[in-house]
């Protein structure tokens, strides 16, 4: 189907109900087509937010519960590549409203797997928290869960530093302070004044800490 005719058929059809054009958009997103970030995408994404927030409280509850049910669907169409990560954090989040649990199914089918495969899932952990801090402004339980996985030390008695600076790079409420503190407390490990301030000259509001070196 073209663009056009999502436009007209799917999104902007009155006929059809606020619901059913919901699923439909759903639908659409999800076929492969959208990986890739796109104008058309993000148009659609933005429609979705729309009628969501329209939706009477059973439309709504309806819509939600197949959100709840098709969230280990998605995570695996993201595996096939057929939806990328944030489109995944822009459906959990449009699906809250007023009701966080959508979020709630997506950080049930994230952490626990992290907790058995946590390079596998490390994408999805930096999603979750991205998802986190638009809904909730706040990130600290995912935080603390990325900190206890991701920044313990080896067998070889070293920190991933890979996992530290993705997750910093990518997490815009990343507490810096907390993540250096967690580094500062674990020495002494391998190349720990290296990999401590390789940190601190990453991120120049980290500055004040150096005296701590």
């Amino acid at each position: 189907m073209s663009k056009e005719a999502i436009r007209t058929k799917l999104i902007e059809n009155e006929s059809i109900s606020k619901l059913d054009r919901a699923f439909a958009i759903l639908k659409e997103l999800r076929n492969g087509r959208y990986y890739a970030a796109s104008n058309f995408r993000a148009y659609m994404v933005s429609c979705y937010k729309d009628l969501a927030a329209a939706l009477s409280i059973d439309d709504y509850n309806i819509l939600k519960s197949e959100i709840v049910a098709n969230i280990p669907a998605l995570i695996a169409e993201r595996e096939d590549r057929k939806v990328a990560y944030s489109l995944i954090s822009d459906i959990v989040c449009y699906s809250c409203i007023n009701n966080f649990e959508a979020y709630h199914a997506y950080e049930r089918n994230v952490l626990p797997f992290a907790k058995a495969n946590k390079k596998k899932y490390f994408l999805h952990v930096i999603t979750l928290a991205q998802t986190c801090g638009r809904i909730f402004g706040n990130i600290d339980p995912i935080e603390d869960f990325f900190i206890d996985k991701y920044l313990g030390l080896s067998g070889m008695n070293t920190v991933n530093y890979k996992y530290l600076s993705d997750y910093t790079t990518n997490v815009s409420l990343a507490n810096k302070g907390k993540l250096l503190k967690h580094l500062l407390k674990n020495r002494p490990f391998y190349n720990d004044k290296y990999f401590i301030n390789k940190y601190i000259m990453s991120n120049s509001d980290l500055g004040k800490y150096a005296i701590l070196l």
